[in-house]
């Protein structure tokens, strides 16, 4: 299983951003969150295939619905101990 966080800036809040990205992430089958970061951005940790991974980072950098994607930080990680049963959306920071 591969694993990312990614970090997402520009006008992804109050606009939908993360409930759109979580029914792509359900299409894709992966696992994580995503959640409103205190800077303005959007955070997201996603468990799954590679190719689908990838499939999801280039989703988010489409600027889906009314965002405007001004950046995506992608940095590939370790799998957690625990791994995720579903892709959640949680609670602001």
């Amino acid at each position: 299983m591969n694993c990312v966080e990614i970090k997402v800036y520009g006008k992804v809040q109050g606009v939908g951003f993360r409930y759109r990205v979580k029914q792509k992430a359900d299409e894709y089958g992966l696992t994580g969150y995503v959640m409103n970061s205190n800077d303005g951005g959007v955070n997201a940790f996603v468990c799954g295939d590679f190719e689908h991974i990838e499939q999801f980072i280039h989703f988010c950098e489409l600027s889906p619905g009314e965002s405007q994607v001004k950046e995506v930080s992608v940095h590939w990680v370790d799998p957690p101990q625990k791994p995720f049963q579903n892709f959640e959306i949680r609670l602001d920071v």
